[in-house]
């Protein structure tokens, strides 16, 4: 059983990379997500040493961004990584798509290194009640709502 492990608690980028493995990576889409300490491990194993494990936004791995210096985030790694291998393992979960719209998916990664860095703050109109409707306010109800049931609110952000 392939397995996705992100923090406790996912915000928005940890979500947004278990969404674009699960959509795209091949192999992936039945992935079991698993939580773990912020910046550890699943059982305490070598980071990236199963080939059957992924960890994002947390275990300082591949598809983990708090050990660089770098202006990105653990869905833009993920994303950058499928960019990159599209050709021979990227699939589309919907019979007839040929590949993930690229243009898009860069828009939505953008928006999702924004905020993981607080950039909301520069946003126009930062008290504009339609930021009380996106995803990111859903997401802090979820919370809110489903206290450590992670599973639920990773499923209502996955759908």
């Amino acid at each position: 059983m392939k397995t996705i492990v992100t923090h406790f608690t996912p915000d928005l980028d940890a979500i947004g990379a278990v969404w674009l493995l699960k959509r795209f990576l091949k192999g992936w889409d039945e992935a079991e997500v698993k939580y773990t300490a912020a910046g550890t491990t699943l059982n305490d194993e070598p980071v990236d040493s199963d080939a059957d494990v992924l960890h994002v936004d947390t275990g300082f791995g591949f598809f983990d961004h708090h050990q660089l210096a770098e202006d990105t985030c653990a869905t833009k790694l993920v994303f950058e990584h499928l960019r990159e291998s599209q050709k021979s393992k990227v699939k589309s979960q919907k019979e007839g798509m040929k590949n993930f719209n690229e243009e898009a998916l860069e828009r939505l990664v953008e928006v999702v290194n924004g905020v993981d860095h607080f950039q909301e703050v520069y946003f126009p109109n930062p008290n504009a009640d339609f930021y009380d409707f996106g995803l990111v306010a859903e997401l802090d109800g979820w919370k809110l709502m489903y206290g450590d049931d992670y599973d639920k609110y990773v499923e209502h952000a996955l759908i």
